[in-house]
């Protein structure tokens, strides 16, 4: 009887034991609550996809900032007069909580701000708007969703007052066999502004991705393609892009029509962000054999890596996981995190860069926006 209860008490004192040395145990946190639907708030008129997507977050830098990160979404659910806007919410301690802070409006089409906001802080003057200065870009659309255009906004004072800036690019609306443009994405790269983006506007491709790049943010030179396809099906879309520490530069995106799997994540590493038409591309996949699906998003984090180097981590729509690459895109791993899968889900790196930020929408009924942060050293291929 002794032998019995001293082997269950050493079984339970192990699994504590094993429970307390998890790293998502001691490590993460979240979700926490950004943002969710009023109540009894219906959803509007005129919308073809009454969700809240889009979760994106930014981490300022410079002199008296210190704890702050912004956040922003596409919002339904509170436009007003059917003209939708991007809600800016604030956080003064690293994201455990959140207030509204201002609001993106459409200040030149009276159409409103629709869809797939990305901001950006420039670490550098670009033409007139001094390093500090945050930019965000995103879809605005009118009522009858006849047409696209790209628009960039700013704000001088970290976020609270914004402005329009410039027109980046316009395409037809969303119905059927309309040339629609989609999915912007900026990068500050040695004093220009480059903004990716997905265009159905080339009749050689069913959808393709393109880059634009402004040295004012006034004017945008040509567009210049940076993933195409020889099958005139296939569709290539959401393009996020991050720095390397080799000098090269990471493009991760969603590829309709992949062997492996229709919105499988690929990746292209190349020396410039401006030259990704020039090299082929890689289907992300884990050591476990697992592929992400879906508005993938990238980032790289000075820690986690082998041999002293940083890690890239990349997610897709599928999995709540994060992807991991230790070793510079050669293999990734699976890192477990609190956050749901999602669609297009943001990620920033936190002041602790072991620490990934997730902004997550359309997680359920309750279509809330959602932040949560996972150590880049987590669970790896946990199920």
């Amino acid at each position: 009887m002794f032998l019995k209860l001293f082997y269950s008490l050493l079984l339970v004192l192990c699994s504590s034991a094993l429970a307390l040395a998890k790293p998502l145990a001691k490590r993460d946190f979240g979700p926490v609550n950004l943002w969710t639907p009023p109540a009894g708030t219906p959803s509007p008129n005129n919308y073809t996809d009454p969700k809240t997507n889009y979760g994106r977050g930014l981490l300022l830098s410079g002199s008296g900032v210190p704890g702050v990160v912004l956040s922003t979404f596409e919002d339904i659910y509170e436009s007003k007069n059917n003209r939708p806007f991007f809600p800016i919410y604030r956080s003064t301690d690293y994201g455990g909580t959140w207030t509204q802070y201002s609001r993106v409006m459409d200040t030149q089409n009276g159409w409103g701000l629709r869809y797939q906001p990305h901001m950006i802080q420039l670490q550098k003057a670009v033409g007139s708007y001094a390093a500090g200065t945050i930019l965000i870009a995103g879809l605005s659309v009118p009522p009858d969703l006849s047409a696209t255009r790209i628009e960039i906004y700013a704000s001088t004072d970290l976020g609270k007052t914004w402005s329009f800036v410039s027109h980046v690019a316009q395409g037809e609306g969303f119905k059927q066999g309309a040339n629609p443009i989609w999915e912007p994405f900026l990068l500050e790269y040695n004093g220009q502004i480059i903004c990716y983006y997905s265009d159905e506007r080339d009749p050689a491709y069913s959808q393709k991705l393109v880059h634009q790049v402004s040295s004012d943010l006034r004017t945008w030179g040509p567009v210049v393609n940076d993933v195409t396809s020889s099958n005139q099906n296939d569709r290539p879309g959401m393009a996020t892009v991050a720095a390397l520490p080799n000098g090269k530069w990471i493009l991760t995106y969603e590829f309709g029509g992949a062997p492996e799997g229709s919105f499988s994540v690929y990746y292209k590493i190349q020396t410039s962000p401006l030259t990704f038409g020039n090299i082929y591309a890689v289907v992300v996949k884990s050591k476990d054999g697992v592929i992400p699906v879906g508005s993938p998003y990238v980032i790289y984090t000075p820690v986690g890596g082998n041999n002293g180097l940083g890690a890239i981590v990349v997610n897709g729509a599928s999995r709540s996981e994060l992807f991991v690459s230790r070793d510079q895109g050669g293999t990734w791993d699976r890192v477990t995190t609190q956050s749901g899968p999602a669609y297009s889900r943001g990620l920033v790196v936190a002041p602790k860069p072991k620490d990934i930020l997730i902004f997550a929408g359309n997680q359920g009924s309750s279509q809330q926006i959602t932040m949560t942060a996972t150590d880049v050293n987590g669970c790896v291929n946990c199920s």
